[in-house]
């Protein structure tokens, strides 16, 4: 870009001299130096528009990710609580069903004695 700057500064200052054809031939290479410049500015935006899209699609990517994991975390947190209420309720049967066994063993040791 700094090259077409320095043409187009260059065929400016020299179109205010010579014959009428140079002049001409000049404004032709002026305006294709500024077709060319468009160009290359146009190219450089869409490029920088595409990165820019790169770098918001790859944030949403990892937002999502922390989204997942947490979510993940939490369905752990509640299948570790599950876990443990089932534990927790399949011994306190154990308890009593060890009670009502100890309780049938004396009956039936004193059913015994009788």
């Amino acid at each position: 870009m700094e090259q077409v700057k320095e043409e187009t500064s260059y065929m400016l200052e020299s179109n205010q001299k010579g014959p009428k054809q140079d002049r001409i031939a000049e404004g032709q290479a002026l305006s294709e130096a500024r077709k060319h410049f468009k160009k290359e500015t146009q190219l450089q935006l869409d490029v920088e528009k595409e990165l820019e899209m790169q770098i918001s699609m790859k944030q949403e990517i990892l937002r999502q990710a922390q989204r997942s994991c947490k979510s993940a975390e939490l369905d752990k947190q509640l299948f570790k609580q599950d876990f443990e209420d089932k534990i927790n309720s399949l011994q306190l049967k154990v308890e009593e069903l060890t009670r009502q066994w100890n309780q049938l063993e004396l009956e039936l040791k004193q059913e015994k004695e009788r």
